[in-house]
């Protein structure tokens, strides 16, 4: 069996083409130009200049940010969305749109925090229930989507609604002489 060589662009060496040259999808014969080692040395020089040099690296940053500045954040945007939820952007401001471009649980018309708005999804079917500030989707998130949980608070809420153990040290909630009581 004839093994195919190659010499490397670099070290000028004839080495083996399929062991010693990286595959390269542009390349006339598929591999690199190269050798694996020659390339291995030049990535380990330039990286430790790369990185390791303040200037550089600085250099680096703010290359990076002018270039994710550049990729826009309504196309993120719109790809976050359809990837999550499984719609485009019309249609989720179409959704939002329909609810009056408010919170489809509370009504308010700010998200109320910086995460901004949050489409609500149950999360046993995926489907898409409506979009809702920050603080009402973490509630719904912390009670599991479970109404039962949710009218519990309700009822210990409207059993307390005059009550706070700060007016006097030492009384407790009626809610809990009703529970010892029982």
């Amino acid at each position: 069996m004839e093994v195919k060589t190659k010499v490397c662009t670099k070290c000028h060496l004839e080495k083996s083409l399929e062991n010693d040259f990286s595959k390269h999808p542009y390349a006339l014969d598929g591999r690199a130009s190269w050798c694996k080692s020659c390339f291995g040395e030049w990535h380990k020089k330039y990286e430790y200049k790369r990185r390791r040099n303040p200037e550089t690296r600085a250099a680096i940053l703010e290359k990076d940010r002018k270039y994710n500045k550049s990729r826009t954040s309504l196309s993120l945007r719109r790809s976050s969305i359809k990837r999550k939820y499984g719609i485009s952007l019309e249609e989720w401001e179409r959704i939002f749109e329909l609810q009056g471009r408010k919170c489809a649980c509370c009504g308010s018309s700010e998200p109320r925090s910086e995460k901004g708005w949050h489409m609500d999804h149950n999360h046993e079917t995926g489907n898409n229930r409506g979009i809702l500030c920050h603080p009402c989707n973490v509630v719904l998130g912390l009670v599991k989507e479970s109404s039962e949980h949710l009218e519990k608070l309700i009822a210990y809420l409207r059993a307390n609604k005059s009550f706070s153990m700060g007016e006097k040290p030492g009384t407790i909630s009626p809610m809990l002489v009703m529970k010892v009581a029982a």
